[in-house]
C-alpha cells in the first residue's frame, strides 16, 4: 500500500468508529478533509495557533459562539456542535500540523452518552498515530529526493563510484561503474579486507584500474563505504571518444596507413565519381563506403547496401532492379522496388561486386551508362540518380583474364580505386581494436573486464590476421566467453594465433595493379587456401573453419576450390 493509501485507510477507520468529519493539517495547510466546500478550502485556522500556544489539545463547544471561530467566513453556515484539535509535536517537520475532528449536532448526544473524556484518551492515541504517518511520509519523500539528487550528481562524475551500506552490499552505483562492470568485480571481492584504502588493482579492457575506498564509522561501528576508481595511466577510459572520429563512425585507428586512406576518402567524398574499394575480406569496406556517403552532399539521401555474394543468382536481378506485379510466379502484389531504386538521390553500395554473375554485369553496365533501370516485367525505363560505390576482395584483373568479369564494367567501376590496407599493415591500430572489442564484449556479455598480458598483446600485434578486423573481433568475443581470468596470456590464444602463417604485404592507397602483382596475388591466395585446408581438414567442418580463418563465406571458399581445381 502506498503512503497516501495508508493515511486514507486510517482516516476511514476513524470515521467508521466515530460519527465525525476529519481534517488533517500539515504545516498549516489542509492535506485531507471530509468537510464539504467551502470549509475544505480554508487554511491556517485560528485554532492551529491557539493549540500551538497552549501546546495541548483544544476542545471547542458550540463553534458558532466561540471566539476562535469569530473570523470564520462561513460561520453562519456552521452546523458543528463540537470540534477537537490535536496538535502534533512542534518541530521542523510537523510545525503547524495536527488532527481535527468535527462533530455535527446530531452526533453530540451519542458522544456525551459514551463519555467524552474517555474518548479523548483514545483520540489522542489516534492523533499520535497520524503524527507518525506524517513524519514517515516526509522522511520517505526527503529520502526519495536525496536519492534522485545523489544519482544525478553521480552521473556527472567521470570515475566509477559504488556506494556500500552497513552490510557491505551495493546500494548505489553510477553509470561509469556499470560500464566498468564494478558490481561483478565487487561480488568476487565481497570482503573489504580485499579492497584497501590505499587502492586495489583490477584489470579492465583498457588498462589496470585502481579502486580506492573510503570507509565510514559511527561509534567505531562500520556504517558504509564509497568505492571509486582511478586509472593508473592517462589512457582515456573510453577510447572510442578519442580514436573514433565522428566524421568516420565505426572506424578505429590512428596509424599512418589508415590516416592516408581517410584523407583520400575526404577528397573522394566531394565528387560524384564512382569508387571501387579494394581490400581483403574483413577490412571493413562497408564502413569506408558509409563514411564516403556521410561526407558527401548526398548524406541526406539513403545509403543502400547489397552483398552480391549473399543473394542467389536467380534472385539477384529482382533484388537489384525490382519487379512489377505478376512478372513471375510468387511476385508480390503491387511489385517491389529494387535496391537501385531505393538508393535514388543517395548512394548505392555493391559489396562483393566480383561475385556478380556475368549476365547481371551487363545489365549493371547499362544502368551506369544510361542512368535508368528497367524492373523485371516493366516495359519502360525508370530514371535514377545514385552514386555508385563498389567493393571487392577479388582480383578483378585476374578475373578479366579468365573471362569471369567484364573488362568494360571494370573500367566503369575503377574510376577512383581505393585499396584498404589489411590489418597486418596497421600494427598501431591492432592494440586499439583489441582494447575496443574487449570492452565491447565484456559489457555486452556482462563479463568481468580483462586485459591482455604484454606477451599475448605482442603476439597478437605480430599476427598476420588473414581475416582482418572480422577475425580479430571474433577472436576477442571467443576469449571473453571462454576465459574467466582477468589476464589473457599467450597460452589462452587459439593454436592458429600461436602458429601464424607469414604473408607478404599488399599495396596501400590508390595504386595501379601491375601484371606481376596480379599473378603473385593469385598465387598467394591459392597457397593460403591450401594451407588453411591442410590445417583444418578437407571435410565440411574443416572447410567451415578454413572459411572463418580466411574471413570469407563457405560459398566463396567452395568457389575458390573450384576455381583453383583443388583436391585433397
Amino acid at each position: 500500500m502506498t503512503y497516501s493509501g495508508v493515511i486514507t485507510s486510517a482516516i476511514n477507520s476513524l470515521k467508521n468508529l466515530l460519527p465525525c468529519q476529519v481534517t488533517l493539517w500539515y504545516q498549516r495547510k489542509i492535506i485531507y478533509t471530509s468537510l464539504p466546500n467551502p470549509l475544505s478550502q480554508l487554511n491556517d485556522w485560528p485554532i492551529i495557533e491557539e493549540a500551538k500556544r497552549q501546546n495541548s489539545a483544544i476542545m471547542i463547544n458550540s463553534p458558532r459562539q466561540h471566539h476562535l471561530c469569530a473570523q470564520c467566513p462561513v460561520i453562519d453556515m456552521c452546523s458543528l456542535a463540537l470540534e477537537l484539535f490535536f496538535p502534533f509535536a512542534e518541530n521542523s517537520l510537523t510545525s503547524g500540523s495536527g488532527l481535527c475532528l468535527q462533530f455535527p449536532l446530531e452526533s453530540l448526544t451519542s458522544m456525551q452518552v459514551m463519555g467524552l473524556n474517555q474518548w479523548l484518551r483514545h483520540l489522542k492515541s489516534y492523533a499520535r498515530y497520524f503524527e507518525f504517518l506524517i513524519k514517515e511520509g516526509v522522511y520517505k519523500q526527503k529520502e526519495l529526493l536525496h536519492t534522485q539528487q545523489l544519482n544525478y550528481l553521480l552521473s556527472l562524475v567521470p570515475e566509477g563510484i559504488v556506494l556500500l551500506d552497513e552490510q557491505k552490499k551495493i546500494s548505489t552505483l553510477n553509470e561509469r561503474a556499470e560500464q566498468l562492470n564494478l558490481a561483478h568485480h565487487y561480488h568476487h571481492k565481497r570482503d573489504l579486507k580485499d579492497i584497501h584504502t590505499q587502492g586495489h588493482q583490477f584489470n579492465s579492457a583498457l588498462s589496470p584500474i585502481q579502486i580506492k575506498v573510503k570507509n565510514f564509522y559511527q561509534d567505531k561501528k562500520f556504517i558504509g563505504a564509497i568505492c571509486h576508481t582511478q586509472n593508473f595511466d592517462t589512457i582515456s577510459p573510453l577510447p572510442q571518444r578519442t580514436q573514433r572520429s565522428p566524421v568516420f563512425p565505426g572506424i578505429i585507428g590512428k596509424g599512418p596507413a589508415l590516416q592516408k586512406i581517410l584523407e583520400i576518402i575526404k577528397q573522394v567524398a566531394k565528387s560524384e565519381s564512382t569508387v571501387l574499394l579494394r581490400g581483403e575480406s574483413g577490412t571493413g569496406k562497408e564502413l569506408f563506403a558509409h563514411s564516403i556517403h556521410e561526407l558527401s552532399s548526398r548524406n541526406s539521401g539513403p545509403f543502400v547496401a547489397i552483398n552480391c555474394a549473399a543473394i542467389p543468382e536467380a534472385l539477384l536481378e529482382s533484388e537489384l532492379f525490382g519487379y512489377e506485379e505478376g512478372s513471375f510466379t510468387g511476385a508480390r502484389k503491387g511489385g517491389k522496388p529494387g535496391k537501385v531504386e531505393l538508393a535514388n538521390n543517395g548512394t548505392l553500395f555493391l559489396d562483393e561486386i566480383g561475385d556478380m554473375p556475368l549476365t547481371l554485369q551487363a545489365k549493371l553496365l547499362r544502368v551506369i551508362q544510361e542512368k535508368n533501370i528497367e524492373p523485371v516485367g516493366c516495359s519502360y525505363p525508370l530514371p535514377i540518380n545514385v552514386r555508385l560505390i563498389a567493393a571487392t576482395h577479388r582480383n578483378l584483373e585476374e578475373m578479366i583474364g579468365t573471362g569471369t568479369f567484364r573488362e568494360d564494367l571494370f573500367f566503369r567501376l575503377n574510376v577512383i580505386p581505393i585499396f584498404i590496407p589489411p590489418l597486418r599493415q596497421r600494427p598501431e591500430d591492432t592494440e586499439l581494436l583489441l582494447h575496443y572489442y574487449l570492452r565491447k564484449y565484456c559489457i555486452l556479455l556482462k563479463k568481468p573486464f580483462k586485459i591482455l598480458s604484454y606477451a599475448a598483446l605482442q603476439q597478437l600485434v605480430k599476427y598476420h590476421w588473414p581475416g582482418n578486423i572480422r577475425e580479430l573481433e571474433n577472436l576477442v568475443e571467443y576469449l571473453v566467453n571462454i576465459h574467466n581470468q582477468d589476464i589473457i596470456s599467450p597460452e589462452d590464444l587459439p593454436i592458429t594465433i600461436q602458429q601464424p602463417i607469414k604473408e607478404e604485404n599488399q599495396p596501400i592507397g590508390i595504386q595501379p595493379v601491375e601484371p606481376q602483382t596480379r599473378k603473385s596475388s593469385g598465387q598467394r591466395s591459392q597457397a593460403e587456401l591450401i594451407q588453411m585446408l591442410n590445417r583444418f581438414g578437407w571435410h565440411t567442418d574443416g572447410k567451415k573453419k578454413a572459411a572463418a580463418a580466411l574471413g570469407v563465406s563457405l560459398a566463396t571458399l567452395y568457389r575458390r576450390i573450384k576455381k583453383y581445381k583443388l583436391k585433397e
